[in-house]
């Protein structure tokens, strides 16, 4: 059974759901925004509430925060994220509470004393007889500097021959950061990407100059709104193989016509709206379209 991934069309934000066959819920990053008709949109209220058995947050910037209050403390199992900027994730966080009472008593479960995740293999969920899912994540622990995009978690999901990177908005600093101290495993997860989310929202700040000797993925996803400018795709062409994506049918009449595919290196939610990957052991297949 595949594991069923959704990028949301988020704008400049980032916001990816993972449901398992069994039924877990992993949330990656809380973004939230106005899709291509201009609605304001909440990932989290449209999934109906759902219990998120694992909230992974890359890093404490607004455009990934904007869905964290629509998720009741209640609906969330673990929280992972990058411990040593636990009191940044506390004052981003704090600003933009409706309740101070009780964004206190959430900040300092969830950043405070919260249990620390390791580095390396954080999560596994499985079946009888195989694993279905594995999670590793990445972070820097030590003072690389005052950019908080390099303290973003990294976080690989492997799925038999298939792996997804989020990398958060991580620099080229954070990167080479990340490359030394967890060698060779964070390299060799690179070298296993087949689905690589472009970070930084495709922003050549978030370009790693020896990405092309380490990743070869069949497709990159961007998350990013329409400024085209912030947009390196052609560097993420250049490393990618090339997948199919499938066009979805958005009425009865589209269902009926042949479906329209075409192979793509890169697929951004600015230009294809909301992207879904259905990740099996061997394979995967991905489906965009406009709206939800």
């Amino acid at each position: 059974m595949p594991i069923e991934i959704i990028v949301w069309d988020v704008q400049h934000g980032n916001a990816i759901t993972f449901k398992t066959p069994e039924g877990n819920c992993i949330w990656c990053d809380a973004g939230a925004g106005s899709f291509d008709n201009g609605d304001e949109f909440s990932p989290y209220k449209h999934m109906k509430n759902p219990q998120i058995d694992l909230l992974v947050l890359s890093h404490p910037h607004d455009d990934h925060l904007a869905d964290f209050w629509n998720m009741p403390m209640e609906k969330v199992t673990k929280c992972l994220h990058n411990h040593t900027i636990s009191k940044t994730y506390q004052d981003t966080l704090a600003v933009t509470a409706e309740d101070p009472y009780i964004a206190a008593t959430t900040l300092i479960k969830l950043f405070a004393n919260d249990r620390e995740f390791p580095c390396g293999l954080v999560a596994s969920i499985a079946q009888p007889n195989e694993r279905t899912l594995r999670m590793y994540a990445f972070w820097a622990k030590q003072d690389i500097g005052e950019n908080l995009n390099n303290y973003s978690v990294v976080a690989f999901f492997c799925k038999g021959e298939n792996v997804i990177c989020i990398p958060g908005d991580i620099e080229e600093t954070g990167w080479d950061h990340l490359r030394t101290a967890y060698a060779p495993a964070f390299e060799e997860l690179l070298n296993k990407t087949t689905i690589l989310v472009a970070s930084h929202h495709g922003r050549q700040k978030g370009w790693y100059s020896e990405l092309a000797e380490l990743c070869n993925p069949d497709i990159v996803v961007i998350s990013d709104s329409h400024e085209k400018e912030t947009s390196i795709t052609s560097s993420y062409d250049y490393i990618s193989n090339g997948h199919e994506v499938k066009k979805r049918a958005r009425n009865v009449r589209e269902m009926l016509a042949p479906p329209i595919v075409a192979i793509k290196k890169c697929v951004s939610t600015r230009a294809n709206g909301v992207i879904k990957i259905s990740m099996r052991d061997n394979d995967f297949s991905v489906t965009v379209g406009k709206g939800i």
